[in-house]
Protein backbone atom coordinates (compact mmCIF):
# COMPACT_ATOMS: atom_id res chain seq x y z
CA UNK A 1 0.00 0.00 0.00
CA UNK A 2 1.32 3.44 -0.96
CA UNK A 3 0.35 6.57 0.93
CA UNK A 4 1.64 9.91 -0.32
CA UNK A 5 1.04 13.35 1.13
CA UNK A 6 1.99 16.84 0.01
CA UNK A 7 2.35 19.74 2.47
CA UNK A 8 -0.78 21.87 2.71
CA UNK A 9 -2.74 19.74 0.26
CA UNK A 10 -2.79 16.09 1.32
CA UNK A 11 -3.17 13.54 -1.46
CA UNK A 12 -3.65 9.94 -0.45
CA UNK A 13 -3.26 7.27 -3.07
CA UNK A 14 -3.83 3.66 -2.12
CA UNK A 15 -3.63 0.68 -4.39
CA UNK A 16 -3.82 -3.07 -4.19
CA UNK A 17 -4.22 -6.29 -6.10
CA UNK A 18 -6.58 -9.22 -5.64
CA UNK A 19 -6.42 -12.66 -7.16
CA UNK A 20 -9.33 -14.44 -8.78
CA UNK A 21 -11.96 -16.32 -6.85
CA UNK A 22 -14.95 -18.24 -8.19
CA UNK A 23 -17.34 -16.85 -5.56
CA UNK A 24 -18.04 -13.13 -5.12
CA UNK A 25 -15.78 -11.44 -2.57
CA UNK A 26 -16.21 -7.97 -1.10
CA UNK A 27 -13.27 -5.59 -1.47
CA UNK A 28 -11.70 -4.33 1.79
CA UNK A 29 -12.81 -1.09 3.42
CA UNK A 30 -11.14 1.95 1.92
CA UNK A 31 -12.59 5.47 1.97
CA UNK A 32 -12.31 7.23 -1.37
CA UNK A 33 -13.60 9.88 -3.73
CA UNK A 34 -12.75 7.84 -6.81
CA UNK A 35 -11.96 4.18 -7.46
CA UNK A 36 -10.39 2.53 -10.49
CA UNK A 37 -10.08 -1.14 -11.48
CA UNK A 38 -7.85 -2.79 -14.09
CA UNK A 39 -7.62 -6.44 -15.10
CA UNK A 40 -4.11 -7.81 -15.58
CA UNK A 41 -3.24 -7.96 -19.30
CA UNK A 42 -2.18 -11.61 -18.96
CA UNK A 43 -5.54 -12.82 -17.57
CA UNK A 44 -7.23 -15.58 -19.60
CA UNK A 45 -10.73 -15.10 -18.12
CA UNK A 46 -12.91 -12.07 -17.32
CA UNK A 47 -13.04 -10.48 -13.90
CA UNK A 48 -16.51 -9.38 -12.81
CA UNK A 49 -17.00 -6.27 -10.70
CA UNK A 50 -20.35 -5.83 -8.96
CA UNK A 51 -22.23 -4.09 -6.19
CA UNK A 52 -24.87 -4.99 -3.60
CA UNK A 53 -27.58 -4.82 -6.30
CA UNK A 54 -25.85 -7.59 -8.28
CA UNK A 55 -25.10 -5.22 -11.14
CA UNK A 56 -22.06 -6.81 -12.74
CA UNK A 57 -19.72 -5.71 -15.47
CA UNK A 58 -16.90 -7.79 -16.97
CA UNK A 59 -13.29 -6.74 -17.39
CA UNK A 60 -11.38 -8.57 -20.12
CA UNK A 61 -7.59 -8.89 -19.90
CA UNK A 62 -6.12 -5.39 -19.76
CA UNK A 63 -9.51 -3.62 -19.43
CA UNK A 64 -9.62 -0.52 -17.24
CA UNK A 65 -12.76 1.04 -15.76
CA UNK A 66 -11.40 4.57 -15.59
CA UNK A 67 -12.22 6.53 -12.43
CA UNK A 68 -15.57 5.71 -10.76
CA UNK A 69 -17.08 8.12 -8.23
CA UNK A 70 -17.58 6.08 -5.06
CA UNK A 71 -17.02 6.76 -1.37
CA UNK A 72 -15.74 3.33 -0.33
CA UNK A 73 -14.04 0.38 -1.98
CA UNK A 74 -16.13 -2.05 0.11
CA UNK A 75 -19.23 -1.19 -1.95
CA UNK A 76 -17.81 -3.40 -4.70
CA UNK A 77 -17.42 -7.17 -5.10
CA UNK A 78 -15.29 -9.19 -7.50
CA UNK A 79 -15.15 -12.70 -8.93
CA UNK A 80 -13.24 -14.59 -11.61
CA UNK A 81 -14.00 -18.11 -12.80
CA UNK A 82 -10.35 -19.14 -13.13
CA UNK A 83 -9.72 -19.04 -9.40
CA UNK A 84 -6.46 -17.61 -8.03
CA UNK A 85 -4.35 -17.61 -11.22
CA UNK A 86 -5.46 -14.15 -12.41
CA UNK A 87 -5.24 -10.62 -10.99
CA UNK A 88 -7.24 -7.41 -10.67
CA UNK A 89 -5.63 -4.12 -9.60
CA UNK A 90 -7.42 -1.29 -7.79
CA UNK A 91 -6.58 2.31 -6.94
CA UNK A 92 -8.20 4.80 -4.55
CA UNK A 93 -8.00 8.57 -4.66
CA UNK A 94 -9.10 10.37 -1.52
Amino acid sequence: MLVRTTPGNPIYNRYGVVSGTASAVQFPTGSALQIRFKADPDNAEDFFIGNESNQLFPLDAGDDTGWILADNLNKFYYSNVSGSAEYLYWWLQV
